[in-house]
């Protein structure tokens, strides 16, 4: 297993073992019941810096690559019971590929071919996590875990490859900056955190992604597990208004 791979799993587990045992504590010591009424609900603007890894079953899994989110969340709960907060962000994660091979022709002759560049990929991503064991909201230390829904909105290509034939001094470049329409358009998520509030307005925030699973119509499935994702993302969430003073509102 690649270097990188491992510790990327590896920190998926401990953050799974975490949030664990953290709902358990939470789960023994009781709660408070907190009645939310919409207008407010406080609501936070989220920015985050992120590394995910990019896997398909045809080229197994691609180097790290770091990203960014940035987006809006509301505290609310449903049934004035089952706390959550849920929200929107936009998503830039992606891939880069340095891929060298060499092999002969079917005239026995030896090639090269070397392919360089990176993919991005730019999401709107709809996340809904809730609070489990019943914490109380007002702890500094919380567990939310929920799923989420993403929509791609483009995909940019930039590679750039060269194919040579030494013995007869062949050399051809070229480039490809397109996007790429098989890839999945929907994807499902599960998410799991842990929320640290070192201020009533702020939070800080551990998240770990793993992609269940995507929609796609250019692919013989429509649903399908042919593409993976997992990313680990920090988040500073600020409370800066509640619903009812947000002009729209």
């Amino acid at each position: 297993m690649p270097t990188g791979r491992f510790y990327m799993a590896s920190a998926l587990k401990v953050l799974v073992l975490i949030c664990l045992s953290v709902q358990t504590v939470f789960a023994q010591s009781g709660f408070t019941k907190i009645r939310y009424n919409w207008k407010e609900a406080p609501v936070y603007l989220s920015v985050s810096g992120q590394i995910n890894r990019f896997k398909s079953e045809s080229n197994g899994p691609y180097p790290m690559y770091a990203g960014y989110e940035a987006g809006l969340f509301v505290d609310y709960a449903l049934m004035q019971q089952y706390s959550f907060r849920g929200g929107f962000e936009y998503q830039m994660r992606g891939f880069s590929l340095n891929e060298f091979s060499e092999g002969t022709t079917n005239s026995g002759k030896s090639f090269r071919k070397t392919i360089t560049g990176k993919t991005e990929f730019s999401y709107l991503q709809f996340s809904t996590l809730f609070d489990f064991g019943k914490q109380n909201p007002k702890n500094k230390l919380r567990f939310l875990a929920g799923p989420s829904a993403g929509l791609r909105l483009w995909t940019r290509q930039k590679f750039s490859y060269i194919y040579e034939i030494p013995s007869d001094s062949i050399r051809i470049e070229g480039k490809d900056d397109s996007g790429n329409d098989a890839l999945d358009v929907v994807e499902i998520n599960a998410v799991a955190g842990l929320f640290y509030s070192p201020h009533p307005r702020l939070d800080i925030c551990l998240r770990g992604t793993y992609k269940l699973c995507g929609f796609s119509i250019a692919k013989e499935n429509f649903i399908s597990r042919t593409e993976r994702n997992s990313m680990l993302s920090i988040s500073i969430m600020y409370r800066f208004s509640n619903v009812g003073n947000l002009r729209f509102f």
